[in-house]
């Protein structure tokens, strides 16, 4: 599933956090990731237009410039591939095999007893190309996974059927990949009521996680980033379109400050509204 890369032709202009907004979000994500001890899993969870997918475009950038980054999944319910669970342990796989080749040989070889993998279960393809492989790695280079190992799976709600969420979900979170102290696993959704319920559900051993939630938010750093977001973004346009300008008296300035405080008001701390207005402009 080529466009659910990262560095996939179709991600060429996905959004990332422009600098200095989201700082304590992005400090949260990236300390968790650099930490052995922590839990596996990271639910980086919001309603819509809080900014998830921009924050897990950003933390992709951050963790590939630092040779972390593993793999990704970006689900998109408008991308048949891309909404669909069917490719997902296998483009994940691969993506581990190209990160790590020393564990080639050991999916090579879970594939030749396993010749019907394309077609198995979750459970059989997360187990055979996942679970198994790496733990068949540490056995034979125990110190081959010191430093993060990063897999990152955005807009988990927009996978299309809500079983195979569910069981994703489970797997990712309770298969087994906690035995494996730096191999993270960030996860991105809306919180459907379905995902939240796998999360919270009891477990004879329950595995722990860490989660965050965009939109409960302190509203004031919500605010402070919005406003960062719309004064740069605002700028960029300006600069851009000078022309658009050219009128304007020395004296004059634009954006006003009761302008973006205006716009920010309106936001009311929702990144998709500022996004939409900044695209407005620019076309």
């Amino acid at each position: 599933a080529e466009g659910a890369l990262y560095d996939s032709a179709d991600r060429n202009f996905a959004p990332k956090c422009l600098e200095n907004t989201r700082v304590s979000v992005l400090e949260r994500v990236t300390k968790w990731i650099a930490d052995p001890t922590a839990p596996h899993l990271f639910w980086l969870n919001g309603m819509a237009g809080t900014g998830k997918s921009t924050v897990a475009q950003t933390i992709t950038g951050f963790c590939s410039e630092r040779k972390w980054l593993a793999a990704t999944f970006f689900f998109s319910r408008d991308r048949v591939v891309q909404h669909s669970a069917e490719l997902f342990f296998p483009t994940l796989a691969h993506q581990l095999a190209l990160f790590e080749p020393r564990l080639i040989p050991f999916l090579e070889a879970s594939m030749k007893t396993n010749s019907a993998l394309p077609r198995a279960t979750f459970v059989v393809q997360f187990n055979k190309l996942i679970v198994e492989p790496f733990a068949e790695f540490v056995k034979t280079e125990p110190a081959g996974l010191d430093a993060p190992i990063l897999v990152v799976i955005d807009a988990l709600d927009e996978c299309k059927y809500e079983e195979s969420t569910r069981e994703l979900v489970h797997l990712l979170l309770n298969g087994g990949l906690h035995q494996f102290p730096t191999l993270k696993v960030l996860v991105t959704s809306r919180p459907e009521t379905y995902i939240c319920s796998v999360f919270k559900r009891p477990m004879d051993v329950p595995i722990p996680y860490r989660s965050l939630a965009l939109h409960e938010e302190d509203p004031e750093t919500a605010r402070q980033d919005i406003t960062a977001y719309l004064e740069q973004g605002l700028g960029r346009i300006r600069k851009d379109r000078w022309e658009c300008f050219s009128g304007l008296r020395a004296e004059e300035s634009w954006p006003t400050e009761r302008m973006i405080n205006d716009l920010v008001d309106r936001s009311a701390g929702l990144f998709i509204y500022a996004s939409t207005i900044l695209k407005y402009l620019q076309d």
